[in-house]
């Protein structure tokens, strides 16, 4: 991952862009199908990032790197695995993501921070649903009297 300028901007394009019709599977051609593809992520999601560190953040290319340098910088952060549904995500920005090279970190906007992702892998429906249930705490019992 190379943090440029050109993918920040056609990431934020994409997201802004509106959606069509095709769906991007990997390796990026773009065919119709009702079953899209949820990336299972690893994750860093980061308070607002300090326009002084976007010159430091440019060359980096992974995560870690990534991580050291919030933490230097007292940016608040959390890092963990995630999951972008390609069903619900923006078609163009499904698009930008397939066609990045294996292991590309991409950069997303999120809720005044940034989201730094790598494409663990691939999953179904079906396994996100597993996983996220397995992430998810059972809820507080009340203590027994």
């Amino acid at each position: 991952m190379t943090i440029s300028r050109r993918l920040m901007t056609a990431t934020i394009a994409a997201l802004l862009a509106v959606p069509v019709a095709a769906t991007a599977q990997p390796g990026g051609a773009a065919k119709p199908t009702a079953e899209r593809p949820i990336f299972l992520l690893d994750q860093i999601r980061s308070g607002p990032v300090p326009g002084k560190l976007m010159p430091a953040l440019q060359p980096l290319k992974k995560l870690e790197q990534i991580e050291a340098l919030l933490k230097a910088n007292g940016v608040a952060y959390r890092r963990g695995v995630g999951m972008m549904d390609s069903r619900r995500a923006p078609a163009n920005l499904v698009q930008v993501v397939t066609s990045l090279p294996p292991g590309e970190v991409f950069v997303l906007p999120e809720n005044g921070g940034a989201s730094f992702n790598q494409i663990l892998r691939l999953i179904s429906p079906a396994e996100a649903a597993s996983i996220a249930k397995a992430a998810t705490p059972a809820p507080a019992r009340a203590p027994k009297t």
